[in-house]
Formats: structure tokens, sequence, C-alpha cells
């Protein structure tokens, strides 16, 4: 099997000698044998200076390994590998072979030999490779720009609700959730969607388990108090995963996105059944069994994004279709976020005010397009953002796109916390093998540094305040297999409807 430098070193000489044509390959004063002439020249060029123990051969290699270390996918290596001429040492050397093709002239007798540099003393090599790697480590370290509001318990409680409605990365990358109390409490769930056509499976799977989460938390209320203890409450945590993600195996030492299912589980139903401060009596009700929810995504018809709703009702279910505003380049529906979706919904639809308070719960942090997106509504908290941005993705209030992704690669979980789990001080006494797990996780992490705090006024103020109209519906249909007792005249069985999307899958979330 080929190594790595074995596979990309044809890469690099090509780039190299491209490099040293191109001057004369858009010079059109030069006839074609003269051009010819010097892209000869700048082939020997390359193949003199790339022999073994040569300038380019050892940052080649230098190059190589560092790249390596920094772990990169094979398509993000691929990429790093083809900018091998950006680094400042090789800018320079190749400034100095265009030189000297410029003395030796396309002259089929130059003596080729003048192309050969001179070697580097050991103190030049060395100074050249740690250039290098600092070059590396600028482009490609994985950079950390998150922050946090970690001292909100309601943010946090809200990602970790985000997280148990989160798909597979091949149907939705990301996942966002808010409360609403205008009229009567329901949750506001959006979505992203990976491609056209898949809208239908994500808003079933996110339909099922909404009502299993309602269906637990309301079989639960009653059952669970303070006085629950933890290796309890773990117990229950573990049902609901399983339900949510059917296809995790939640044994005694759990995968790393296990884990943070779990803790997600906990947090919420500890939030939900047991705590009263987290959530008020009123907001609680937009977990129980008939309250109503709205589901979100974006979809497309012909070249026009538009966003589709799911109205979730007692009865049955009732879409809508509202506009986006115009792109002016063809895009795609993976470029449109949850929680931009969400922010809209509130904003534009219900007519909600721009001030107008919500906290939004995201299974991963927020982009920067998207980040940049929610601050223009002083109301809306967000956990963070981790500062990179995507090319394409979409603000849908200013109509802003990257033109090209960050080129480094960034941390886009949020902060975990230790003081982000029910029961702290019962925790710290006991040898429950979940808490103490993940308190070994958490203290991996450092204390992040609170760039942006809400104050405590701000997140106490009162959040709901009624919108002047109502979102319009426009389709009634019940839900499949939401509730069994529900036949509406006119519309196909709840069963015959339901056979197939039942068993849509609910596939794990990546974190």
């Amino acid at each position: 099997m080929p190594t790595p430098a074995e596979i990309y070193w044809p890469t690099i000489t090509f780039l190299l000698v491209r490099a040293l044509k191109q001057p004369y390959a858009k010079n059109t004063d030069l006839s074609w044998p003269v051009k010819s002439s010097y892209f000869e020249l700048a082939k020997a060029a390359v193949t003199i200076n790339a022999e073994e123990g040569s300038v380019f051969a050892i940052a080649f290699h230098s190059f190589l390994t560092e790249l390596e270390k920094q772990k990169l996918s094979r398509s993000q290596l691929d990429a790093a590998v083809r900018r091998f001429n950006e680094i400042p040492d090789i800018q320079n050397i190749l400034d100095q072979l265009s030189e000297r093709l410029k003395v030796l002239g396309p002259s089929p007798e130059s003596n080729q030999m003048l192309l050969r540099l001179s070697p580097r003393t050991s103190e030049e090599i060395i100074a050249m490779q740690e250039n290098i790697s600092n070059w590396v480590a600028h482009e490609y370290s994985p950079v950390d720009e998150r922050v946090a509001a970690c001292d909100a318990r309601r943010i946090r409680r809200m990602d970790s609700l985000a997280r148990l409605f989160a798909l597979n990365s091949s149907l939705s990358a990301c996942t966002a959730v808010t409360l609403d109390t205008s009229e009567v409490p329901r949750l506001v769930i959006g979505a992203n969607v990976g491609k056209q056509g898949d809208q239908e499976i994500i808003m079933a799977v996110i339909a099922k388990k909404l009502r299993i989460i309602q269906r637990f938390m309301q079989k639960n209320a009653e059952k669970l108090t303070l006085s629950c203890p933890l290796s309890e409450l773990e117990v229950h945590a573990k049902t609901l995963i399983k339900a949510l993600f059917p296809e995790r195996t939640i044994g005694d030492d759990p995968d790393t996105q296990t884990q943070v299912l779990l803790q997600a589980a906990m947090k919420i139903i500890h939030a939900v059944c047991i705590d009263d401060t987290t959530f008020t009596a009123e907001e609680k009700q937009a977990f129980g069994v008939d309250a109503p929810a709205v589901i979100l995504l974006p979809t497309m018809q012909g070249a026009l994004l538009k966003m589709q709703g799911r109205h979730i009702t007692a009865k049955g279910w009732l879409d809508s279709e509202f506009d986006l505003p115009p792109v002016p380049v063809t895009t795609s529906v993976k470029d449109i976020h949850a929680e931009q979706l969400i922010a809209r919904y509130l904003f534009v639809e219900c007519e909600h005010p721009h001030d107008e308070s919500f906290i939004f719960g995201i299974s991963k942090l927020c982009c920067r397009t998207c980040f940049d997106h929610l601050i223009t509504y002083p109301g809306v908290l967000v956990r963070g953002h981790h500062g990179q941005s995507y090319q394409g993705v979409i603000n849908l209030r200013n109509g802003e796109i990257p033109t090209e992704s960050s080129a480094r690669r960034a941390t886009t979980h949020a902060w975990p916390s230790p003081k982000d789990t029910p029961a702290r001080e019962q925790r710290e006494e006991t040898s429950d093998h979940l808490f103490s797990m993940l308190a070994a996780r958490n203290s991996l992490f450092p204390s992040p540094k609170h760039l942006s705090p809400p104050s405590e006024r701000r997140v106490a103020r009162t959040l709901f305040k009624t919108p002047p109209r109502p979102p319009a519906l426009m389709v009634n249909r019940p839900i499949p297999g939401l509730f069994p007792h529900v036949n509406t005249d006119g519309c196909q069985t709840i069963e015959e409807e339901t056979r197939d999307k039942e068993s849509a899958p609910s596939s794990a979330p990546v974190m």
C-alpha cells in the first residue's frame, strides 16, 4: 500500500511546475516554441530540486508530517496538500527559480544544472522546518471560538432537549427548539435538511420523538420527586434514550455520543418532572401528551426556497408553507439552518415583537452566519457559537452568503460544565458510575471565558407575550400515528397512512 508521501508527491511536483510555467503560459507575446522551451526548463528546475535530500523534498516531508499531526480527514488532507505553494518559504524558492529561468532564457543549449539551488545548511533547514510547522499550526490547528452562557440553566436544558430531537447527520446536521407560551404552551422545533426529498422522513422521525418525549414526561411527572435517587434517574434516562434511539446499545460503558445523550436525558427529565425552578408550570404544559407543537424545515419549489411548517394539534396536524427571502444565487436546502427557521417563524410569521425573549436550544453551537442572524433579535438567547462560517449558508435576515468556508476547523459542541447536572451535591457524594464518568469528562475542559454573559435580569424577565395573529394554516390532515383515536372523514385512515411512516428510522446524531 503506498504511503501518503508516495500518494501526494506527484501532486506536489505538478503544482510546482505549474507555478513556474504560469508567467509564460499567460504571456501572449511569446511564440509557442519559446513557451515550450520555458515549460521544459520549468520541469527541469523542479526535477533537479526535488531529488532526495533536496530543498523541495525536505520541505514536502516536513509539510506532510505536520499535516498528519493535525489528524485531518482524507478530504481535508487532499485540500491541504494543494496549498503547498502558499507556504512563504516555498514561495521564496519558486521566486529564486523564476529568476534563474529568466537568466537562462529559452535557449535549448542552456546549462540546466544552473537551476540547482545551493544546498541549505543545517541551520537553514531547521529554520525552514520551523516555519512550515508554524504555518500548518496556524492554518489547520482546531480553533476554539466558543462563547457560552453556562450559568443560565434554562439555556443548558433547552440544549439538552434539542439533542434528544437530533437525527443522523445524513438526514439533518442540526436541530433546534424553543418554548412558546404566547397562546397555548408549545414547542417550536426546527431542523436542517441534508437534501431535498428527505423532509417527510425528517418530519415523521421528529414527530415520533416528540410523542415519545411527551408520553414519557406525562407518565413520570407524578412518579419522580426531589427525593428521587440518581440511580433511578439514570434508569429513566436509559429508558427514554432506548425509545428515542433504539439502534443504540446502552451498557455499563456507553460510547461518548451515548454519554452525551444520557446526560441530556437526565437533565431534561429532572427539569420537567422534578425541578420547579427551570420551567414554570405553564411551560411544562408544552411537554404534555395533547400539547401542540410546530416542526419547521426548509424546502424548495423549483429554484425557490420555502419554509415548511407542520402544526401538531390534539386532533392531528396541519401543514403550512411560508416564503423565504429571495436568494440571488442558486442554493440548496442544506444552506438554511434550523435556528434561523425558528427565528423567522416567530418574528416574521407570528409577528412577535422584535425584542421578545426566547431561549433557543441547539444540538450544536451556532455557526457564525446563524449567530450574526440571531444577535439582531435582542431577546434571543443561545448557548454560543463556534465562530466558523460555511460556504453557501444563508443569513435570512440580510441575505448575506459566505463565498467560502472558514479554512480552519472549529469545535462545534458547547462547553461542558461541572454544574450542569441535576442534584450536584448528591453527585459529588455518590459513587454512581454515570455521574463519576461525566464529572471526569467535564474536568478535562477548562472553564470558558464568558465573552458576552447575559445579565440575570435579562434571563429572568418575562419571556413570552401574545403575537398579534396566529400563523396561517393551509392543509388539515391527521398526523400519522400520533392520535390513534382520531379519524377524519375524507382522509385515509391513521393505520393505513402510518403503516410505512411508523417504521421510519430514528438514527443517532453525530454530536
